[in-house]
């Protein structure tokens, strides 16, 4: 599965969605996600090879039997984030393999402007 890349902007405390579709790397057939072995993480450091600044589990993941993946960031989860870019990237576990980094993004959060 190629690795897709790009630059991701989340405006700070805004409801973000990202949504993929997974598909076989040789038929191109959609991937029934729900079936006992897969698993997605994702993560966010600010620079490579530094510590996350968030993460997100399984659990955090929706799999569909139609090869979606979607995860939602919540206003109030990136308002606390006081990094401004840093590298997203999410990785796909296979039932009978090892993880595979398939996202790999360039990510930019814009501050809030609070206002009196």
């Amino acid at each position: 599965m190629p690795i897709e890349s790009g630059v991701w902007t989340i405006p700070a405390g805004s409801y973000e969605a990202a949504v993929w579709t997974v598909t076989d790397p040789d038929t191109g057939a959609l991937l029934d996600l729900t079936q006992p072995g897969w698993s997605v993480v994702g993560g966010i450091v600010e620079r490579y090879g530094g510590p996350a600044v968030h993460s997100w589990t399984d659990s955090a993941f929706t799999r569909t039997s139609t090869g979606i993946v979607r995860l939602v960031i919540p206003g109030s989860v990136s308002t606390l984030w006081m990094f401004r870019s840093g590298w997203f990237q999410v990785e796909l576990t296979h039932p009978v393999g090892g993880p595979v980094r398939f996202k790999d993004f360039r990510l930019i959060v814009t501050p809030e402007i609070n206002r009196a």
